[in-house]
């Protein structure tokens, strides 16, 4: 997921909105947001015009404390030696293409052997954002978009269960938020396709905790708590 950050919600809404077209996962939030909402469930951070920020370096400095792990980069139209390296990790133009931006994030997480954002993967489920569809073990799922994005979040977040509420919140755009009693509709369309073709459900629900994915690993935990 990607966490992105403007002073102005509205505009880091639009970009989020965005990246939610081209299947990529992120969550808009003012700065003050941001602080107490960065977690490990984010691969990387978009802060846009940090120009505008009172103290952009103590900013990120504050963001990395969390996780230094997770790269900061910055969109700007500002002089490139305002914010070196040793501030973000990278700095993009505002009239960057926003596929390209992505593209560009996942080249530095692939070099650093980092969590690649827009790469959807675990026990043999692909939901990748450049994969025509959801497969498994290379046979194809048909999963809806909204569905898509769903399976992203719980992949992102697994193997900590996930509410309906967190479901709401990560994978659908604000102004098409469901009911929370839909989450359970749509678990169990694709606990149906996934059984139709594995066997199995795609998902537990493991009560008091939320969603999962049911991997062996998850099984085996269940199994041995009981």
């Amino acid at each position: 997921m990607v966490l992105i950050i403007d002073s102005m919600k509205r505009k880091a809404q639009a970009i989020s909105d965005i990246f939610y077209y081209m299947g990529v996962l992120s969550y808009a939030a003012t700065p003050s947001e941001a602080l107490s909402e960065i977690s490990g469930l984010y691969s990387a951070v978009l802060v846009l015009n940090p120009e505008n920020l009172p103290d952009a370096e103590n900013f990120v400095e504050r963001l990395r404390s969390y996780d230094a792990r997770i790269p900061i980069f910055a969109i700007t139209d500002a002089s490139p030696e305002l914010y070196p390296e040793s501030i973000f990790n990278g700095s993009y133009p505002d009239s960057i293409y926003s596929s390209t931006l992505v593209e560009e994030i996942v080249k530095y997480q692939i070099r650093r052997n980092l969590p690649l954002t827009a790469h959807y993967r675990l026990a043999g489920i692909d939901a990748s954002c450049d994969m025509e569809r959801v497969t498994v073990f290379d046979e194809s799922i048909g999963f809806t978009k909204t569905e898509t994005m769903i399976l992203r979040y719980l992949i992102s977040s697994y193997p900590i269960p996930q509410s309906a509420k967190e479901i709401i919140k990560y994978s659908f755009k604000p102004s098409r938020k469901p009911e929370i009693t839909s989450i359970r509709t749509h678990v169990s369309v694709m606990n149906r396709k996934f059984r139709e073709i594995r066997g199995k459900n795609l998902f537990l629900n493991i009560q008091g905790k939320g969603y999962v994915v049911s991997t062996p690993e998850i099984l085996k935990s269940l199994s041995e708590a009981n």
